[in-house]
């Protein structure tokens, strides 16, 4: 997994297991309506963290995961067949949408954040983290969680108001967006990540590392003149072509592996990332 230098080993357990907690909790709970827009989304996010408190996290999540729903445990797990063999939580989870994003149809969103989990036994030791969360439109026009992966951080995240990412009203990309995620990946291998993401990545561009803060200035992204390989697994694209995920493997400058899952949205007629999360993995992975 990455070296994180401000994570001493012991602490790297807690926030391995953090972040395995974390795709049991960032999402909604019953499922809601869709509200054509972003804010429909930070609405389903906000009542999953309402009814969370209230029906617990496990009920909770069965009732808005997608029938293929992917959780990572570290790796990706069939979402509803794993939460239905486990406990409810021993845990108190708060957490709040502070991203959002959605297509033009509404039909695929995104939102990221913050969360603070309390153990019951611990409960004056929380942990801290941020989540990221792809929602696609389910039936009955309601909104599912299709893809959920989070990540720890040493320390909470200052309160701040909810960014709403507005559509872009251009023209559909010309290439397909695993040609923008090809691109992306063999110039990250050639010429680093930092190359990589100026070239490929949004000006509102937000980037999750487990062990730091959201990075959303470059000049601060860990392992910046690194050289990652990146193999994608699975892709999706909004009906209107305007917003897509893509979810694979990572393997850093010192063949460290794990997973990522990437958000990319149409802007000027091109592919750009808006966000992505990267977690670790297991060691033995090829």
């Amino acid at each position: 997994m990455p070296a994180h230098p401000f994570v001493r080993p012991d602490e790297r357990v807690a926030a391995t297991a953090l972040a395995m907690l974390l795709t049991i909790t960032a999402c909604t709970t019953a499922p809601v309506r869709v509200a054509g827009d972003a804010a429909g989304v930070a609405g389903a996010e906000r009542a999953f963290a309402s009814a969370a408190r209230t029906s617990g996290v496990r009920n909770a999540f069965l009732g808005v995961l997608a029938a293929d729903a992917t959780l990572f445990r570290p790796g990706p797990v069939d979402g509803r067949s794993f939460m239905r063999t486990q406990p409810e939580a021993s845990y108190r989870l708060e957490w709040e949408p502070r991203r959002v994003a959605v297509d033009r149809a509404g039909d695929l969103g995104l939102s990221t954040g913050p969360y603070r989990l309390t153990p019951q036994a611990k409960p004056g030791q929380p942990l801290f983290g941020q989540f990221l969360t792809v929602w696609k439109r389910g039936p009955l026009d309601r909104w599912e969680v299709l893809i959920d992966l989070g990540i720890a951080e040493p320390a909470p995240t200052a309160a701040g108001p909810l960014e709403v990412i507005a559509p872009d009203h251009g023209p559909a990309p010309l290439r397909t967006i695993a040609a923008a995620e090809a691109a992306f990946a063999r110039r990250s291998s050639a010429e680093g990540l930092v190359a990589a993401y100026r070239a490929d990545g949004s000006t509102r561009l937000r980037l999750l590392r487990d062990g730091f803060a959201p990075v959303a200035d470059l000049a601060e992204l860990p392992d910046a003149s690194s050289r990652w390989t990146w193999t994608m697994t699975d892709h999706g694209v909004a009906r209107d072509g305007d917003l897509a995920w893509v979810m694979g493997r990572y393997r850093s400058a010192t063949s460290a592996t794990g997973y990522y899952v990437r958000v990319w949205s149409a802007e000027r007629g091109d592919w750009k990332i808006l966000a992505d999360v990267v977690a670790p993995g297991d060691e033995a992975a090829p």
